[in-house]
């Protein structure tokens, strides 16, 4: 057992980048909270596994983690990351009338280390570990009485989706550091395609600001009546 943990701490952060890697990512939010991203930077709610464990966890963290969440474009897949940007406030900023999209640098330096969730060996061995605290966490829920009280306003919880709890335990399992987290993921942009087996979208989350640079805004729009 000792060994099966010792290599799968081993493999726990996939991508070390050798040399700076810069990527294009794309955030949408409110105008109002886009002047004050570049007035005061980004602000995000993080959620601690050990606020669960004092009952003190109000939410559930959102899919990939804590973090502040951009799309990317990937041409070979045909993900565009202003439009998926664009999107997603439409679908999910309902409250909101006119919508910015932040263009920004996500610049990987020397050393920095993150979760690369579409490399298929990773996510094997994050099942393993999963699969080992999915019944643990079910039983935390049952009796955490805070995470009962919001199961109908907070949108994770409420659809069932507990993958950013699980990143955020094994994060805090290895004691892991990393500066992003990557995946491939589906968006529900369409109410009428409301699930697929099928990404339609590349997300990264940045866990560290500094590694955010040149932003801009790329696009201002108000909802579509």
């Amino acid at each position: 057992m000792l060994c099966h943990w010792f290599w799968l701490l081993m493999v726990s952060e996939n991508f070390m980048s050798d040399e700076t890697l810069n990527m294009t990512g794309y955030h949408g939010t409110s105008s109002e909270k886009a002047q004050n991203i570049f007035e005061s930077g980004f602000t995000s709610k993080t959620v601690k596994i050990n606020d669960l464990k004092k009952d003190l966890l109000p939410k559930f963290p959102c899919d990939l983690g804590n973090g502040i969440y951009f799309f990317l474009d990937v041409e070979e897949k045909g993900f565009d990351g202003i439009k998926n940007a664009c999107d997603y406030v439409q679908a999910f900023k309902i409250k909101e009338i006119e919508y910015s999209i932040i263009k920004a640098v996500i610049s990987l330096g020397p050393g920095d280390k993150g979760l690369n969730f579409n490399d298929e060996r990773f996510v094997n061995n994050f099942l393993k570990f999963r699969s080992q605290f999915s019944q643990r966490l079910d039983i935390l829920i049952e009796s955490h009485e805070k995470l009962r009280k919001y199961k109908s306003q907070d949108r994770a919880l409420a659809r069932g989706n507990c993958d950013g709890i699980f990143i955020e335990m094994y994060i805090d399992n290895f004691q892991l550091k990393p500066v992003f987290v990557l995946k491939d993921t589906f968006t529900k942009f369409d109410q009428n395609y409301k699930v697929s087996s099928f990404p339609n979208g590349r997300e990264i989350v940045v866990r560290e600001e500094r590694i955010i640079k040149n932003k801009e805004i790329c696009k201002v729009f108000k909802r579509n009546k």
